[in-house]
């Protein structure tokens, strides 16, 4: 699975114009640093495939966003800066980013909530 590099990502919605440099599990720890190329111009298709994304999803107004999550510092600034700039709910993203996530895990999670075998319980 290749990850992402937040804190380059972070730095190009501010602006510096730097493209992040994907982190592959075949990189050396440590040496996840942006290239110093400009970032290439995306398709308007994927621009429009994620403000539509971000429209389904503001427009989902069956979450309850009273929770509270922990996430880590770097994506938080990610999240808030698109928020700003798309007017996008971070507890409508991170409440479908986590149903998606237990859609596609589903029978994963329902095995793991399946009361065990317990010798001591099951007398």
């Amino acid at each position: 699975m290749e990850k992402i590099d937040i804190k380059a990502l972070a730095r190009e919605l501010k602006g510096d114009g730097i493209e992040s440099k994907p982190i592959t599990s075949s990189d050396k720890k440590g040496d996840h640093r942006p290239t110093n190329k400009k970032k290439s111009s995306k398709t308007t298709s994927d621009k429009s495939d994620l403000l539509e994304l971000i429209s389904k999803i503001n427009q989902r107004n069956e979450y309850n966003t009273e929770g509270c999550v922990y996430i880590d510092s770097d994506i938080h600034d990610l999240l808030r800066q698109i928020k700003v700039r798309k007017k996008l709910k971070i507890g409508y993203l991170v409440s479908w980013l986590i149903e998606q996530f237990i859609i596609e895990h589903k029978q994963e999670i329902a095995a793991l909530l399946k009361p065990k075998e317990n010798r001591f319980i099951d007398k």
